[in-house]
């Protein structure tokens, strides 16, 4: 079994190495560890407009569909240069199962934005007192073409952030995940904010936390 990486991977690995040590420097960081949020809008810009973000995203979306071996590069790179990118709540936790498990409408409007660095996805799968997202307290119950979700979820990465977060939920036919369609609404703060879409109602209370009631 040959277990090397092919010219190609190797070319992704060097361009997100060189990327990502660019913009790593330990002033620059020291600068980012400041700030009251540890996110980088500038280098995630970045390794969207070089395609590493869509490095397991279909083509059809923008992406390179090199899989989740090829993702891990990238990953892997994150985590040595420490830098400030959501790349596994918004690319691991969130797009490849919205690519694989979602249908083409859900596709289309939520990967190329993540493809190209514009919008970071994430997913509320941890709830209080409960870690396992297999087996979720959140439910889900058909609503004729929708699901109504309630439930609350707490370390939800990036909720202020994320245009989209993934939840997991139960259904009498078992657990799933959900990709609500209306735009999440998460506190950056310690003070609550409230934004109501459609029959939708998002509520945070502080950085991280959602609650969800009778959510699309």
């Amino acid at each position: 079994m040959d277990f090397s990486l092919s010219d190609e991977q190797l070319e992704l690995q060097n361009l997100a190495k060189q990327i990502l040590l660019d913009q790593t420097s330990n002033e620059h960081m020291r600068e980012i560890d400041q700030r009251e949020e540890r996110f980088d809008e500038k280098l995630w810009r970045d390794l969207g407009e070089a395609g590493l973000l869509g490095i397991g995203i279909g083509e059809v979306h923008g992406g390179m569909a090199l899989g989740y071996e090829s993702l891990c590069l990238l990953v892997e790179l994150v985590g040595y240069t420490v830098a400030p990118v959501p790349v596994i709540p918004s690319l691991v936790s969130a797009a490849l199962p919205i690519d694989h498990f979602g249908n083409d409408e859900q596709k289309g409007r939520l990967l190329p934005g993540v493809v190209s660095g514009d919008a970071v996805l994430s997913a509320g799968l941890i709830e209080p007192m409960n870690e396992e997202p297999a087996t979720p307290n959140t439910t889900a119950v058909q609503d004729g073409s929708d699901w109504l979700l309630r439930g609350t979820k707490t370390c939800v990465p990036f909720a202020n952030r994320a245009s989209r977060i993934l939840v997991s939920a139960k259904h009498e036919s078992g657990a799933g995940v959900y990709p609500p369609r209306a735009q999440c609404v998460a506190a950056a703060g310690p003070a609550a904010r409230r934004a109501r879409v459609g029959v939708c109602l998002w509520l945070s209370h502080g950085p991280r936390r959602l609650r969800l009631n009778r959510c699309k």
